[in-house]
């Protein structure tokens, strides 16, 4: 059992722990390492005072230049195969885990589903709050429970899948929950049989190149890792926190008027009378693939992702991310939101 006290930090530079690398100084600062210290952090006048924001791997966040709050850094750890049901077993997974470490030990340990979602940043816990999804994949199709800690109530809560009401990179706790709770463990329900997902078209395309018949999870997640890193940036090189906008849904009326001035616009339908359009596409149309304004700029092969070219502020970030928002609505007539969480 966890018995180490909590160190609480004032005037916390966060420079390392947000992968965007924005000197952000927090007035306090502290890391959560299990569930039993939060009847000690509740207790602090930190946090008492203060309002408080959770922060996991830091992949998701933009910072401004200061916080006025208490930043607490969710740190549980922990991997524990909790049942075997048949052909899947049950893993609660600590909220502070690596969400990629977890990823590899799964692929490591023959437990299969989550192998697409290989070289995502950031936490486990954090994975549930924003459906983390790639590759024709999402969390949400492996998550079993999440279990939180409620900070109205003072009481572990434990979530069914079915009532997290996950959405495209949504979830009830970016809505009706959001400020309200500490998620601790998620527990995963994965696959004893391998049976992979290779579907999405740079997927199939990369193992058909590869002439690759004998396919496993291992050589999956390399190949997904490769395709990852070929298109984006690392932080450790350029500061970012990958994809900066959601993909926006269009109605079909929209998307008529859309191919009446653009014939090769891609899209992919959701329904009869949906489709998504990749944000992507509609930035590098408004010409602001790899433009660069000062520290701030779009990726030169990825529009969607914002980089830090060295020294840029949150602000800048923010203004930058609003030129995108407003010429992608003057041009197309459609407003793309930030998938990144915006802390001000």
């Amino acid at each position: 059992m966890y018995s180490e006290p909590l160190e609480i930090i004032d005037n916390k530079d966060l420079t390392s722990l947000n992968t965007f690398g924005i000197k952000s100084i927090a007035k306090h600062y502290c890391e959560l390492k299990s569930v039993n210290q939060l009847k000690e952090l509740f207790s602090t006048p930190e946090y008492k005072s203060n309002r408080c924001i959770i922060l996991g791997g830091g992949s998701n966040v933009l910072f401004s230049d200061s916080l006025d709050a208490f930043v607490i850094r969710n740190m549980i750890d922990g991997i524990l195969v909790e049942n075997e049901e048949g052909k899947h077993t049950i893993l609660k997974v600590g909220s502070g885990v690596v969400w990629d470490d977890f990823v590899k030990y799964a692929c490591e340990n023959g437990y299969y589903g989550i192998e697409n979602l290989s070289g995502i940043p950031g936490s486990v816990g954090a994975s549930p709050i924003q459906n983390i999804g790639a590759y024709g994949v999402e969390v949400k199709d492996v998550i079993d429970e999440v279990e939180y800690y409620d900070l109205n109530s003072g009481n572990l809560v434990v979530l069914k899948s079915t009532d997290c009401n996950f959405g495209y990179r949504d979830s009830i706790f970016k809505k009706e929950l959001k400020g309200s709770f500490i998620i601790t463990s998620v527990s995963f329900k994965l696959s004893k049989v391998f049976n992979p997902n290779i579907e999405y078209p740079s997927l199939k395309s990369e193992i058909a190149k590869r002439g690759i018949s004998d396919l496993n999870a291992k050589i999956l997640r390399e190949i997904i890792i490769g395709i990852r890193d070929s298109k984006l940036p690392s932080p450790d090189v350029l500061g970012n926190a990958g994809s900066f906008f959601k993909n926006p849904f269009i109605d079909n009326e929209l998307l008529k008027k859309l191919q009446g001035s653009n014939s090769n616009v891609k899209y992919y339908r959701n329904n009869q009378c949906q489709v998504k359009i990749p944000a992507a596409w509609l930035i590098e149309h408004t010409g602001l693939k790899g433009v660069r304004d000062g520290n701030v700029g779009t990726h030169a092969s990825q529009p969607l992702v914002l980089v830090n070219y060295g020294g840029a502020t949150g602000e800048e970030i923010i203004k930058f991310a609003n030129r995108i928002q407003e010429e992608v609505k003057k041009q197309f007539g459609i407003s793309i939101e930030p998938e990144v969480n915006i802390i001000k």
